[in-house]
């Protein structure tokens, strides 16, 4: 029965071979077509170059503050840009990123229905969806078999134009 279950799993890269960006400083995100015995890639998103410090909130009332002071950085939140980010990843069920979400994204991928999975470090994109058909392959994880639902059922209200869903959170996988 587990081995006809598909995931759409999205990844977020600088250099397409690795899962080595945040959601938000991804420059690229590529998405996998996958199941325990194919993958294949889907799709690829291309944004403009995004860096973490690249516009900054100024600190206390123009005093000290900006990206050239001591005080601690703290890039903007473009959200328009991370709305859009969130909308192309339609019908993906889950996201895979190595930096922490900040809460604007967080919301804006949960409202979508999308899990997010942070790994430690970076992992080859490869090695990760190789990971995900094993797990496909035999009793998919709790985590997974939500992820793939949650999508399902976005994408079945946006198809008959729902717009009072609401998401939840599932627990954080530790398998990667």
């Amino acid at each position: 029965m587990s081995n006809d279950m598909r995931v759409k799993a999205a990844f977020a890269t600088v250099d397409k071979l690795r899962i080595n960006a945040g959601f938000e400083q991804a420059r690229c995100i590529v998405a996998y077509e996958i199941s325990a015995t194919d993958a294949r890639q889907c799709a690829t998103m291309t944004y403009r170059s995004v860096s973490p410090n690249a516009a900054c909130r100024p600190e206390g009332h123009g005093k000290g503050g900006g990206c050239g002071g001591k005080k601690k950085e703290e890039p903007i939140i473009n959200e328009p840009e991370i709305l859009a980010k969130a909308a192309g990843l339609t019908g993906v069920s889950v996201l895979f990123v190595n930096q922490p979400l900040n809460a604007f994204s967080a919301l804006a991928l949960n409202e979508s229905r999308i899990f997010t999975v942070k790994v430690d470090g970076e992992k080859e994109i490869a090695d990760v969806v190789v990971r995900l058909q094993e797990m496909l392959g035999s009793e998919p994880p709790r985590w997974l078999r939500r992820a793939q639902t949650g999508a399902r059922a976005a994408f079945e209200e946006e198809s008959m134009e729902n717009s009072n869903s609401e998401g939840s959170i599932a627990p954080q996988p530790t398998a990667f």
